[in-house]
C-alpha cells in the first residue's frame, strides 16, 4: 500500500523543508507496512513566482547566497523519501492521472497547502480530482484573507474537502476558514510536524554547525542569540540591549547589526544551530518552532500588519496553545511611516528592554528554560495522535475492502 505526502517541500524555505522532512520520516517510523513517498510535484506557478523573486534581489551577495542556498536545498533532497516521478506543471489532469494510478492515500500538508495566493484556484493541494484515500495533516490557509471568499469558492471548498476522511488543520484561523466554507466540516488540530522531530537523530553533526560558527568568528563561550528578521532594527535594538558580550548570528537573512550571517548552513544544521543559542528574536513561524524544539525561548517580534492584524495569525496561535503569550512582541508596524520604518527610527524602548531582559534571563538559567520549554512542546506533539488514530482507522478499512474484493 503506497502512501503520498503533498507539501511544499522544493521551497527554499527552512521550515517547509524541515516539516516535510519531519512528516514523512515520522509516517515512515509509526506506518512500517506503508511505503511512504514525498509526491515530487510542485505548482509551476510557484517556481516562477520564486524565480522572480531571486531576480529582484539587488545585492549580488545576498543574490550569491542565495543561489548557494538552492544548492544545500536541492541536495538536501536527497534525504526526502521521493517520488521517482517528479512534476512540475499546473495541468492538474495530468497530475490526477498520475496520483490515481499511484497512490492509495494521499496527506496533504503541512503548511500553507490551502493559501492559493500564489499557485491560484483551484489547484492540486485541494485534491479535486483524486479518487483515493485523502487526509490532511496540520493544513494552513495562513496569509489568505479567506472571508473574502465568493460563493462559488465556499461551494467548490466544501465539495473537496467533504471527500476528506480526515482534516487535520494546523491553526485556528485555518479552523474558522473551514467553519466558513460549511459548517459541517469537522477540522482537528494538529501539531506543525517540526514539532515531533528528535533533534539529536537529524543527519549532520553538531560538531560542524560549531566549526561554521568559528569560521564566522563566533566564540563559544560567550552567549550567543539567534536573530531571523528582516527589519534592520530588531538586531540594532538587540545589539543596544543585550550588552557587549553577547553575540548575534543572522539566520536565514542578513543583519547588519549581528556579528556572523549564517548562509552556508543546510536546513538539518539550521535545525540544529538553534541548540548552540541562548534565545532567538524572530518573526518567521519555523524560527519560532526550532528554537521551541531545541529548548529556547523564542522571542516572537511580529510585525502588526495584514494577516496578523485581521486573523489570529500561525505564531499567536502556536504561542496561545502554548501558555507562552509572554514570548509574543508584536510590532506595531501601522504606527511607523514607510521611511522610519526602513530606517528604524521609532521603537518602543520598553518593549525592546523586555524582550533582551528575557532573553538575559533565559540564558542564566538554561536548564530551568530547556525543561519548560520541551514540556510545553511534548504536550503539543500529543495532537498527532489523533491524525494517526484516523490514518491507522483508513488503512483498517482499505485491506478490508481489498480483503473482500479478494
Amino acid at each position: 500500500m503506497k502512501l503520498g505526502i503533498l507539501t511544499f517541500h522544493r521551497s527554499i524555505n527552512y521550515g517547509a523543508f524541515m516539516q516535510c522532512y519531519s512528516l514523512s520520516h515520522r509516517l515512515q517510523k509509526d506506518f512500517p507496512e506503508l511505503q511512504v513517498e514525498v509526491i515530487d510535484y510542485s505548482s509551476l506557478r510557484a517556481t516562477c513566482a520564486m524565480k522572480q523573486g531571486i531576480d529582484r534581489i539587488a545585492d549580488p551577495a545576498q543574490r550569491d547566497a542565495y543561489s548557494k542556498r538552492i544548492h544545500l536545498f536541492d541536495h538536501c533532497c536527497e534525504r526526502l523519501p521521493l517520488s521517482d516521478r517528479r512534476l512540475e506543471s499546473d495541468d492538474l489532469d495530468a497530475l490526477y492521472s498520475w496520483l490515481n494510478e499511484t497512490y492509495d492515500i494521499i496527506v496533504v500538508g503541512s503548511d500553507a497547502v490551502w493559501n492559493w495566493n500564489v499557485r491560484g484556484f483551484p489547484n492540486a493541494y485541494f485534491l479535486k480530482g483524486y479518487h483515493g484515500t485523502k487526509l490532511s495533516y496540520a493544513a494552513s490557509a495562513h496569509g489568505l484573507s479567506f472571508r473574502g471568499m465568493t460563493p462559488e469558492q465556499k461551494a467548490f471548498l466544501s465539495d473537496a474537502l467533504s471527500e476528506f476522511s480526515y482534516l487535520g488543520v494546523r491553526d485556528v484561523s485555518t479552523e474558522q476558514m473551514l467553519h466558513l466554507v460549511d459548517p459541517g466540516l469537522n477540522p482537528r488540530h494538529n501539531c506543525d510536524p517540526t514539532m515531533l522531530l528528535d533533534i539529536s537523530s537529524l543527519p549532520c553533526d553538531l560538531e560542524t554547525v560549531w566549526e561554521k560558527l568559528k569560521e564566522k568568528g563566533i566564540d563559544p563561550d560567550r552567549p550567543i542569540f539567534a536573530v531571523m528578521a528582516s527589519p534592520g532594527f530588531v538586531g540594532r535594538e538587540l545589539r543596544s540591549y543585550l550588552g557587549k558580550d553577547s553575540q548575534l548570528i543572522a539566520l536565514y537573512e542578513p543583519n547588519e547589526y549581528a556579528g556572523a550571517y549564517m548562509d552556508t548552513l543546510d536546513p538539518f544544521e539550521w535545525a540544529k544551530v538553534f541548540s548552540l543559542c541562548s534565545g532567538t528574536v524572530t518573526h518567521f513561524f519555523h524560527g519560532t518552532l526550532l528554537s521551541l524544539v531545541n529548548g529556547i525561548p523564542p522571542m516572537a517580534t511580529e510585525p502588526a500588519q495584514g494577516f496578523a492584524v485581521n486573523y489570529v495569525s500561525k505564531i499567536r496561535d502556536v504561542l496561545t496553545r502554548l501558555e507562552m503569550l509572554e514570548c509574543y512582541h508584536p510590532i506595531p508596524m501601522d504606527r511607523i511611516s514607510k521611511a522610519k520604518r526602513k530606517l528604524g527610527l521609532k521603537t518602543d524602548r520598553k518593549q525592546w528592554q523586555k524582550i533582551a531582559g528575557d532573553l538575559l534571563y533565559a540564558d542564566a538559567h538554561k536548564k530551568s528554560a530547556f525543561d519548560w520549554i520541551r514540556q510545553k512542546v511534548e504536550k503539543e506533539a500529543e495532537s498527532y495522535q489523533d491524525f494517526k488514530i484516523a490514518l491507522e482507522r483508513c488503512i483498517e478499512e482499505l485491506v478490508a475492502k481489498e480483503r473482500k474484493n479478494g
